[in-house]
């Protein structure tokens, strides 16, 4: 029979109620901000899309400029005025009048790559969203599991503490006690394997929780309510090519491409200029004027097949984005296809868990009634049995969670979890 007092210290360990600076799933997912750099890079790559649109914009303001030189010449016998110096100091004024159309094109590729980085945005904090939900529930999944073995792995000692004891008094031979020490040990290396696993977990929830190094020593199971799934298989499918941000993205970045060709074709085209001028000279002259006015054209006559080939290598560039997204499109709805199927075996296999777990714990209770009464009893198996239960149950439900948040994710929105209450 099994220590009781051995017994009782493990019944207490795994019914013992979480502490109140445990961390719970809201208290995590609330630290999901915009300072997280996963968050922080893709807003600050908008920041700068915005400012290389102002850019754009300012190219076609006014232009001043200063112009000034140190100047000597021989002057003409007839000059009226016969000094060398020819110095002179003036101000040049230009605008850009009209560029057909090479200005619109540049504003509207400057607006397409903001669109861009907005889904990428959008996209990076779901994601964020996702892999809190997951390292947390890894934490879990891992403090289960280490309890299961802590269990089970006690239980073994005491086994083979009784297989030596029963070797000194003869009743079994050296055999017996070395097949029971490599079952002990296999467990004891499990349970080793464990605890590294839990504070692996814990370091990569923090990495995701932007606090590396402070470790949550606890955390909460969450007892969530999941709203019933309604939509049926071909409504999803249809929000995911509809909504899905990263369909949305390379969807916004065909038009940025597109609105690139443009660019390249328009800016051969010709551009008309008006420059106001006024100088001031060192010396006299007949041909000199205090001021000047013109109207300027450029009209780009040959470009040695440029052109030609620039708007070809974006051309590339462009199939090369309708092609992604076109295996976007079926890496979705493959994945959409996954998740729907991994759903509905879930239902059955946390119906196998919940029959699972009841006849562990009334199990348990047969044999706690037993123990108290000193009647022969298998508590300890019921014990470890139990917390496997707990375990598999746990590790179906949080799987449940993530893959609906996740397909969710898929359609563009952010699962709530706002009906959650903790243990």
């Amino acid at each position: 029979m099994l220590d009781k007092r051995l017994i009782i210290v493990i019944w207490l360990i795994s019914n013992s109620s979480i502490a109140s600076d445990t961390l719970t799933l809201s208290q995590a997912l609330s630290l999901l901000t915009d300072e997280q750099p996963e968050i922080a890079i893709p807003l600050l790559q908008q920041q700068y899309q915005q400012v290389e649109k102002q850019r754009i914009a300012q190219q076609y303001y006014p232009k001043v400029l200063l112009e000034g030189a140190l100047a000597w010449v021989k002057p003409a016998e007839d000059g009226l005025d016969q000094s060398y110096d020819n110095h002179y100091l003036g101000v040049v004024v230009s605008q850009k009048l009209y560029d057909f159309g090479y200005q619109q094109a540049q504003q509207l590729q400057a607006d397409e790559a903001l669109a861009v980085y907005q889904y990428i945005y959008q996209d990076k904090k779901i994601t964020q969203y996702l892999a809190i939900l997951e390292r947390f529930f890894d934490v879990l999944l891992a403090d289960l599991y280490y309890e299961h073995l802590d269990e089970a792995m006690a239980m073994e000692y005491v086994r083979l503490d009784r297989k030596r004891q029963r070797y000194q008094l003869k009743k079994v031979d050296e055999l017996a006690v070395l097949e029971q020490e490599v079952t002990y040990q296999k467990l004891l290396t499990q349970r080793v394997n464990a605890a590294h696993q839990q504070r692996l977990t814990r370091h990569l929830l923090a990495d995701v929780l932007n606090i590396s190094g402070q470790l949550p020593s606890k955390v909460a199971i969450p007892q969530i309510i999941l709203p019933p799934l309604e939509q049926t298989f071909d409504t999803i499918q249809q929000q995911v090519l509809n909504n899905n941000l990263q369909l949305k993205k390379i969807q916004q970045q065909i038009k940025q491409q597109q609105a690139q060709i443009q660019i390249v074709r328009k800016q051969y085209h010709p551009v008309v200029n008006l420059q106001l001028k006024t100088d001031k000279y060192s010396r006299n002259s007949r041909y000199q004027y205090p001021w000047a006015a013109e109207l300027q054209l450029s009209i780009p006559l040959y470009q040695r097949g440029d052109k030609k080939l620039q708007v070809q290598q974006q051309q590339i560039v462009l199939q090369e984005l309708q092609q992604q997204k076109t295996l976007l499109q079926r890496t979705l709805l493959q994945e959409v296809l996954a998740i729907w199927l991994e759903l509905q075996s879930l239902k059955t296999k946390i119906k196998e868990n919940t029959v699972a777990t009841e006849w562990a714990e009334l199990a348990l209770e047969k044999n706690r009634i037993q123990y108290e009464m000193e009647m022969q009893s298998d508590l300890g198996d019921a014990m470890v049995e139990l917390s496997k239960a707990q375990w598999l149950m746990a590790k179906a439900r949080f799987r449940r969670i993530y893959l609906r948040a996740r397909l969710d994710a898929l359609q563009g929105k952010c699962l709530l979890l706002e009906d959650e209450k903790e243990e």
